[in-house]
Parts: structure tokens; sequence; C-alpha cells
């Protein structure tokens, strides 16, 4: 074996070897300056939108031509871009061919920002007759800067985090994600474009998200204007009384202490539960299931559609019924049933006064302690 041949080949591998190392070098790098102190200590994180990286060549020894002689190398050098840069040091020696160059190259980087450095950029071999064989060269990139592509975010306190086309933390170990994202409530967090989490403890995601009240909620394109209020789905408004919650799709709240799901509804008062599609309910501790349904009261309870509750205590169970005053109860269809404490069960039936029990299809009763039983009665 020729002893050119013998060198040739181990300084292939070590060439491949350093390509290698270049690779792990990039991510490592990458790593870094994430967490590097080039960020102001004044300011929270503040992620990237992207990463450059800048690179030189540096020439380098590969296998020998049989009766070419070297003595070493000379080395001239270039200076790097400004700015928080990922530096390979001035004065890399070669060592060994392609293992000390590139794994000094590699394994010396600097990760302290600094404004300017110089790197070698290339190497050139010097023949010389003490019988030292080397090659020609060969060319490697080598990183010499990563500069992080910062997105315009703005993050107010070393505990805030904010990500995205300017988007904003402020509030104190707040976060904000997405493009004009604002999180400026303590402990808030925005996530998705244009979310708004306003509120200390809020939470907002998705589009057009709006929590602003104190660990309120909203997810999806809806407000959560009130203190502890969830608003969840499209189009819906807890409004500012607090403890409110809305799942569904374009349901407006007002008052305190409403659960309404759904969609469409409209409630204005306190302590609400309302489910199903378009209902309107105005009062407090109201009940309401079904649909098409207005309620207008206190302690009501209506399951069915398309029925007109008025009062206080009525009860409505069916279709298309109308239910009027104190505690009256209604049961079946198309029934109207007004005064105080009557009773009707029944369809299509006419309830008129006090006290009134009703049972049966197409009867009328008026007055006070009537008592029916059957069809088609006047009484």
């Amino acid at each position: 074996m020729r002893s050119g041949d013998g060198i040739s080949t181990s300084r292939r591998k070590d060439r491949h070897h350093g390509k290698r190392l270049l690779s792990t070098a990039s991510a490592m790098a990458l790593a870094t300056i994430i967490s590097a102190t080039s960020v102001s200590d004044a300011f929270g994180v503040e992620c990237m939108t992207g990463v450059h990286l800048d690179d030189a060549s540096i020439n380098t020894l590969h296998s020998p031509n049989i009766g070419q002689v070297v003595t070493g190398v000379g080395t001239s050098s270039s200076t790097a871009v400004t700015g928080p840069l990922v530096t390979i040091p001035p004065a890399v020696p070669v060592i060994g061919g392609v293992t000390g160059l590139v794994g000094v190259a590699i394994f010396g980087v600097t990760y302290t920002p600094v404004t300017s450095a110089e790197f070698v950029n290339s190497v050139t071999p010097t023949n010389n007759p003490n019988g030292v064989f080397a090659t020609g060269v060969e060319t490697v990139d080598v990183i010499t800067s990563v500069t992080p592509d910062f997105s315009g975010a703005t993050s107010g306190g070393d505990t805030d985090t904010a990500c995205g086309t300017n988007a904003t933390a402020t509030g104190g170990n707040a976060s904000a994600f997405g493009h004009t994202a604002n999180a400026n409530g303590a402990g808030a967090t925005a996530l998705g474009a244009t979310a708004q989490a306003i509120g200390d403890g809020a939470t907002a995601v998705g589009f057009g998200s709006e929590a602003s009240g104190e660990n309120s909620v909203a997810i999806g394109q809806s407000t959560a204007g009130g203190d502890s209020d969830i608003a969840i789905g499209n189009g819906n408004d807890t409004g500012t009384g607090g403890g409110n919650t809305a799942v569904g799709s374009d349901i407006t709240v007002t008052g305190a202490n409403n659960t309404v799901l759904g969609v469409g509804h409209t409630v204005d008062g306190d302590s609400n539960f309302v489910a199903g599609d378009p209902n309107i309910v105005v009062g407090s501790f109201n009940n309401v299931t079904g649909n098409d349904n207005l309620v207008v009261g206190i302690a009501n309870q209506v399951d069915g559609n398309f029925n007109g509750v008025l009062g206080i205590g009525n009860q409505a169970s069916g279709n298309i019924n109308i239910v009027a005053g104190l505690a009256n109860q209604a049961s079946g269809n198309i029934n109207i049933v007004s005064g105080a404490f009557n009773q009707s069960t029944g369809n299509v039936n006419l309830v008129i006064g006090e006290a009134n029990q009703n049972t049966g299809n197409f009867n009328a009763v008026v007055g006070t302690g009537n008592q029916n039983t059957g069809n088609l009665n006047i009484i």
C-alpha cells in the first residue's frame, strides 16, 4: 500500500464526518439562539418567524497527489455581518486535515452576541521539500452567524411571551401567539389571529376571540365580557354581568349567572337556563328548553316550541301554548291559560280565571275553582 493511499482514505472519512458535524452544528446554533441572551433582559420572549444563516467557505486539505509536497497552510480571514451572531472564533488551527479544521470550527463556536467577528475563509497549501504529502484544496461551507428574524412582537415584561406579527403580551406572565394577538391581562393567554385576552387570567382562543373579564374564556369568534364568563362558538356575547356561559352561535346574554346553549338566543336577566334554538328570555330563574319560545318573568318553566309565557312560576309543556299569570300550568298543545293557579291538560283549551282545573280537549273554562274532565265543554 502506498503511503499516499492511506492518507487519502483517512482524510476522506474525516471529511464526510466533518460535513455531518456541520449539520449538527446548524441544529445546535438554532436551539442556542432561541435561549441566548441576545434578546434584551428588559423584555420577555419575542418569537422568531425565521432564522437567517450566514456562511463562508473554508478550503480544506483532501487526499494527496503523489509527488506533491507542502509544509503547512496559509490562512486569510474576513469580517462577519453585524448583529447577534453565532460565529466561529478567529485563528482556527488546522490539525490533521479536515478533522482538525472542521472539528475546531464547529465545537469552538461562540454563543455570545457580538457586533462583528473574523472567520477563516480560505486555506492555501504551500509546497515544501520535506516530504509531507498534501493535496489540492476542497471547499467546505461553515456557518459563521445565525441571525434571528424577529416578528415585530412586543412583550412588556420579562415573564411575558409574544409570538406573531404585531402580537402583544404586556400583562405579566401573559402569552400572545398569532397575528395581532393581544394578552394584556396578568396571566392572560391569547392564541390565534386577533385574539384578545384583556382580563386578568383570561383565555382567548381562535380568530376574533375576546376574553375581557377576569378568568373569562372565549373560544371561537365570541366575546366573554364578564368575570368568569365562558363563550364558546361563533357570534356569542356574554355581556359583562359575570358568571355567564354561552355555547353555540349568535347568542346574546345580558345579566349574570346564565347558562345558554344553542343558536340565536337572547337572554336578559339572571340565573336563567336556556337550551335550544332561538328563544327570547327576559327575567330571572327561568328554565327554557325548546325552540322559538318567548318567556318573560320569574321562575317560569317551558319545555316545548313556540310557547309564550308571561308571569311568575308558570309552566308550559308542549307546543304553541300561551300561559300568563301566576303559577299556571299548561300541558299539551295550542292552549291558552291565564290567571292564577289554573291547570290544563290536553289540546286546544281555553282556561281563564283562578284555581280552575281542566283535563281534555277543545274545552273552555272560565271563572274560579271550576273542574272539567272531557272534551268540547264550556264551563
